[in-house]
């Protein structure tokens, strides 16, 4: 786990998207097979497709986004982890003001992306790999051989493989807010079948 760099959100660049609605700060990302990112998303217009992908959304600051496509009208709702299919050409409009974004893309045929707030604290499951944004508390990452990883707020923590089961927990005494902890998690369908399977 010493390996393992704690970063802030603010010096991470940020890319312009192609159209011009907003730019993205790539968090962490495995070749082609999945990418986690926080996205400004500042006008209204079309999203990005990505054929083969599944994609989750969790609006972290503003009201949401509501996405239109193939006869589909999906909502993204602020604290709300959303999974929807990349293959099919959505186009935002935002509600009342610009948002941000967490955004993992993964694979459909190998991978499921899940988000959660982190309220107290959460397990990282061995063969994940995972996510963790501070927001405006702090959080502790702990190790199976009893090291401890503290990131501050406004700040994350990428891990592209969890081998041993770790806990992550916020710290008691920091403020929740409205910028809550978020832990983002990517498994592989066998992991995330077999841990379904044992419960």
């Amino acid at each position: 786990m010493s390996q393992l760099e704690v970063k802030r959100l603010s010096l991470v660049p940020a890319q312009p998207w192609k159209n011009g609605g907003g730019v993205t700060r790539l968090l962490a990302e495995r070749d082609c097979d999945w990418r986690v990112s926080l996205a400004n998303v500042e006008a209204n217009g079309p999203y990005s497709r990505f054929d083969g992908m599944t994609r989750l959304s969790l609006i972290v600051d503003g009201k949401g986004v509501v996405l239109r496509g193939a006869e589909r009208v999906l909502p993204l709702e602020y604290l709300v982890p959303t999974i929807y299919d990349g293959s099919i050409d959505w186009t935002a409009s935002l509600i009342d003001a610009p948002v941000v974004a967490l955004n993992i893309m993964a694979r459909t045929d190998r991978y499921v992306p899940s988000a959660q707030i982190l309220h107290t604290e959460a397990t990282l499951p061995p063969g994940s790999a995972a996510v963790i944004l501070a927001g405006h508390s702090r959080c502790v990452v702990y190790g199976d051989d009893g090291t401890a990883i503290a990131i501050p707020p406004g700040q994350f923590l990428a891990i592209a493989s969890v081998v041993k089961p770790m806990r992550v927990v916020r710290d008691a005494g920091s403020p929740i807010g409205n910028h809550p902890p978020v832990v983002a998690l990517i498994e592989s369908i066998e992991n995330r079948a077999s841990r379904s399977n044992f419960a």
